[in-house]
């Protein structure tokens, strides 16, 4: 037994070759087989590499290097240290049902022959993450018999360079994967005879420039992506011959400017990216020619300005990325061509320089629905600024320098739903602002400088409501009287007054109407007293409220009164010390109460049908048998 168990230490080296057949094949004894409900059997058939592999407590790095394959009884040894097999045999003798072939197990393959494969039923190659050093083909293997060779993964190897016989006479392959390599050379004729190449990944490598020769003659190639090399040169005319290319990716490189008429000859391209670059300007007629491009990613890149007409004729573009860049402004002339841009959906100008927004910036006919400026430097708006994108969803204006939102700045735009303006310093919002946008349903103004809670206008489809970390001081009797469809409102961190005993936050009306909000949130706001506030019918559909982290002493059996549908509560962290009997007597829906970290010494445990989760940690109860009961 102990010999059995060496041998398989010492030859087994994991190739897993999955075929499905009929149920009525006849097939060798020496496979493992599972049946699905089709009728057909699934056959697992594992090839052993036998040589001569070092003791595997050696290279392991665990002790237990066995584990029961998922589909099958039999026990393989399966360490990702163990083997360390050089090469692969100079010829496979496969079954002709073959068509996967994985070496999953060795972890310092140098060296890989592809031409071994090219004679053989293989149709998908996984070599992935294996340590190889060098694609060669053995010029004994160039004569093709049956050459199905499709897809070939060769990601995350150490492969330096592509010579030019590395896949030499594999015409048939259409997928190659050689991403996450070092690889820092490609020889101009290592694709050449790929006539048949669609997919193309080598992002992630150490790729310095592209000749007019790379990828030349692989006129059907589909998606082509360079991302994350060290490209700072492209040949002109590189991409000439693609003309079936759809998406080409040339992010996060070091490219400072674009060969003219290098995307010429690319009419079915629908998505580029240069983001992560370092272009500055003149991109004026770059994009000639896209005429099927659908986005266009600039972003992070050096650009101060937009050349007049830069995106003339992407009438297809519905999505462009401008974000992080260094764009100090939007003038009407950098984006009057917009108006061509009649798909356009999608803007992001964020992380720029942009201190103001133009009057009339775009034109009418602009079908924009989500625009992106946050993380700015605006401090105006001009009223006008957006009344003419009448499709607009979403607008991002957080993180700028806004200190009020004047009057009809989102005047009627009747198909707004969700507007960002937190990390700002707005005080003051004019009731006009926000007149005829009935469809607005979330409105996010956390971190500014509210003082008090100023009419936000008739927003009668307005479901959540972000006013946490502000500095309101009370929320004041029947304030959103007009927003009667609000469902979630966080008033968190707002009330910083330590010094009234009579904390005066809320009122018994200020949640009056709200008769659909299903959660609040009041924490931090140095609540002292509840005051009745939810004894309103209106609250009868709150579901989770939170009052931790305030200063409240006491809950009496009106507290909660009418507010019988809470599912969670949490008090956690005040000062409570009494609880009067039956304040939550009426939750009967109440699942997760939270009593921890406050000052009590007694508590009566409610009865209640749905609780689940009763915390009181952290109270002064004296653990006694004197304790009353609990």
């Amino acid at each position: 037994m102990f010999r059995i168990a060496q041998l398989l230490l010492h030859q087994l080296v994991l190739l897993l070759t999955i075929s499905v057949l009929p149920a009525t094949s006849n097939t060798s004894n020496n496979t493992d087989s599972n049946t699905n409900e089709d009728g057909y059997y699934y056959y697992y058939y594992y090839y052993s590499l036998a040589g001569d592999v070092p003791n595997s407590k050696n290279f392991c790095r665990s002790n237990k290097c066995g584990c029961y394959v998922r589909v099958t009884s039999r026990k393989y040894v399966i360490c990702d240290n163990f083997g360390w097999l050089k090469s692969l045999p100079s010829s496979l003798n496969l079954p002709d049902y073959a068509d996967v072939f994985t070496v999953g197990v060795n972890s310092a393959l140098d060296v890989v022959d592809i031409g071994i494969f090219v004679n053989s039923s293989i149709t998908n190659l996984f070599l992935q993450n294996l340590q190889i050093k060098n694609l060669t083909f053995n010029s004994s293997n160039a004569k093709i018999v049956n050459d199905k060779l499709r897809n070939v993964y060769l990601d995350g190897n150490k492969i330096k360079s592509i010579r030019f016989d590395s896949f030499r006479n594999a015409y048939n392959i259409e997928y190659i994967g050689l991403s996450n390599n070092l690889i820092e050379n490609i020889d101009s004729l290592a694709f050449a005879e790929l006539a048949n190449l669609r997919f193309l990944y080598l992002q992630n490598n150490r790729i310095r420039s592209i000749s007019n020769e790379t990828v030349n003659k692989n006129i059907y190639l589909i998606s082509l992506s360079l991302n994350g090399n060290l490209i700072s040169n492209i040949e002109p005319n590189s991409f000439y011959s693609q003309q079936y290319l759809t998406r080409l990716d040339l992010s996060n490189n070091l490219l400072t400017r674009i060969p003219t008429d290098l995307f010429i000859n690319l009419n079915y391209l629908q998505y580029l990216s240069l983001a992560g670059n370092k272009l500055s300007d003149r991109l004026e007629n770059t994009f000639l020619g896209l005429n099927s491009l659908k986005q266009l990613d600039l972003s992070k890149n050096l650009l101060q300005s937009i050349e007049k007409n830069v995106f003339n004729g992407l009438n297809m573009l519905d999505t462009l990325i401008l974000s992080g860049n260094r764009l100090a402004g939007i003038g009407t002339s950098s984006f009057e061509n917009l108006i061509s841009l009649n798909r356009l959906e999608y803007l992001d100008l964020s992380n720029n320089r942009i201190t103001t927004i133009d009057r009339k910036t775009f034109s009418q006919g602009v079908n924009l629905k989500t625009f992106r400026l946050d993380n700015n430097r605006i401090a105006n708006i001009d009223p006008h600024s957006f009344e003419d994108l009448q499709l607009i969803e979403s607008i991002y204006l957080n993180n700028n320098k806004l200190t009020t939102i004047s009057n009809q700045t989102f005047h009627n735009l009747l198909n707004l739903l969700y507007v960002d303006l937190s990390d700002n310093m707005i005080n003051f919002t004019d009731t006009n602002a926000f007149d005829r946008v009935d469809k607005l349903t979330m409105i996010k103004l956390n971190n500014n400088r509210f003082v008090h809670i100023s009419s936000f206008g008739r927003l009668i489809g307005l479901q959540s409501l972000d006013l946490r970390d502000n500095s309101i001081g009370s929320v004041q009797s029947e304030v959103f009287y007009n927003m009667s469809n609000l469902k979630v409102l966080d008033l968190s961190r707002n009330n910083d007054n330590l010094n009234n005993d009579k904390n005066t936050f809320l009122s018994r009306n200020s949640f009056a109407y709200l008769t659909v909000l299903k959660s609040l949130n009041l924490q931090y706001n140095n609540i002292t007293e509840l005051t009745g506030a939810f004894g309103s019918t209106d609250l009868n559909q709150l579901e989770l409220l939170n009052l931790s982290y305030n200063d409240i002493r006491q809950l009496d059996n009106s507290t909660f009164l009418l507010a019988i549908n809470i599912i969670t509560l949490d008090i956690s962290h005040n000062r409570i010390s009494r609880i009067e009997t039956g304040t939550f007597a009426r939750l009967q829906k109440l699942s997760v109460l939270n009593l921890a970290d406050n000052l009590l010494n007694a508590f009566e445990v409610p009865i209640l049908p749905s609780l689940q989760q009763l915390l009181i940690n952290n109270n002064k109860f004296c653990c006694s048998c004197q304790l009353p009961t609990l």
